[in-house]
């Protein structure tokens, strides 16, 4: 259990718009991210630059994403797109059956505008384009893992003044994220 002073540390060690609010102090539970990825090195470069943060499990494919999912109920998904056996967006579709609020995070090497459509169109939360940067993807996470801290805290009752609050926030890190990927 780290102590909360440390903790403030490392929050402070951010860039402000990406400080993820710590809600339980004594509590060294790790947010879990399901990652599906057919290709071990990308894995990998996921591994190494998620796994001090977050608790990680390995999908080779589409349909190993499904049964891990139902198996671990992770609180992040970053789904590839072009998997054997069952793709990404096959899986996504599967996963929204079972739960419609889970973050799924597309990995994808296409990035022309229609690619960009269908993805956000075909139940994703959002999407990322390998290669892989390790800010832009370390920053998708805080966001999502901030709004995964935030739901657990309240149990779901979040009332409209903090949904309006959590949407400011969100946009402003958008706008940090575009900021920040240009330079």
């Amino acid at each position: 259990i780290k102590p909360k002073v440390i903790i403030e540390k490392e929050q402070e060690e951010l860039p402000s718009a990406v400080r993820v609010p710590v809600i339980d102090a004594g509590s060294d539970k790790k947010l879990s991210i399901l990652v599906a990825e057919d290709m071990e090195d990308n894995y990998r470069l996921c591994e190494a630059i998620l796994a001090s943060r977050y608790e990680l499990h390995w999908a080779h494919n589409g349909e190993e994403a499904i049964s891990l999912f139902l198996k671990f109920q992770p609180d992040i998904i970053l789904m590839d797109i072009r998997m054997p056996e069952v793709n990404g967006y096959e899986a996504t579709e599967a996963i929204r059956q079972m739960s419609a609020t889970v973050p799924i995070i597309a990995l994808t090497a296409f990035a022309y505008e229609e690619d960009r459509q269908k993805i956000m169109h075909s139940g994703f939360t959002d999407f990322l384009t390998k290669p892989i940067s390790s800010k832009v993807l370390l920053g998708k996470h805080l966001q999502f893992a901030m709004q995964v801290h935030t739901k657990q805290f309240f149990n779901g009752g979040i009332d409209k003044e903090f949904e309006k609050l959590e949407d400011e926030i969100s946009a402003k890190f958008l706008e940090y994220i575009k900021l920040y990927s240009k330079l």
